[in-house]
């Protein structure tokens, strides 16, 4: 026929990420009028995104009447996926902030000297402690090798003892 498959790529790239949100909105209200106040957009405009939307997916996901919405089973099923996306959506986010921050990700720290002996046991464990969301992965290895490592982006930061030669890396004794 000449259609795009409702999945496709193509097909969701042109629905409004908005679109897709305001349902949620328009289904706990039950109304496109008191959705459309709480959003900040004009009923008519509302309407016509969920209506495109419907249109693109092939499927009505509201009921409407005289005194307002009802979600459809078809709307009842896209709107429970829905608040499973913005649930994930939220946790993206709010993972991407906290590694923005250096709260989380992973840190990847090589060693030649011992962990058993001096500070460096007690700092790495008050680090893990303080940022619980962050993988440490530690390696011992010789200078050489942790040198390269880090030189290439493998490792983020070595712990050598001695003298190192700076180059373009920042070095802070201890």
């Amino acid at each position: 026929t000449g259609e795009w498959p409702v999945c496709s790529p193509v097909v969701i790239r042109k629905i409004e990420l908005d679109a897709l949100f305001q349902t949620l909105v328009v289904a706990e209200q039950g109304s496109f009028h008191k959705a459309a106040s709480l959003l900040g957009v004009k009923t008519s405009t509302l309407s016509r995104r969920i209506h495109e939307l419907e249109a693109r997916i092939g499927v009505s996901l509201f009921q409407r009447h005289r005194h307002g919405v009802r979600p459809t089973d078809a709307g009842r099923i896209f709107l429970e996926n829905m608040q499973r996306i913005e649930s994930d959506l939220d946790s993206v986010l709010v993972n991407a902030r906290a590694a923005g921050r250096g709260e989380a990700g992973w840190l990847r720290i090589g060693l030649y000297v011992s962990l058993s002996a001096g500070p460096a046991r007690g700092a790495l464990m008050a680090y893990a402690n303080r940022f619980p969301d962050i993988e440490i992965t530690v390696v011992d290895e010789s200078r050489r090798s942790l040198m390269e490592r880090l030189t290439s982006g493998a490792l983020d930061i070595i712990i050598v003892n001695g003298q190192v030669r700076q180059g373009a890396l920042d070095v802070v004794p201890l």
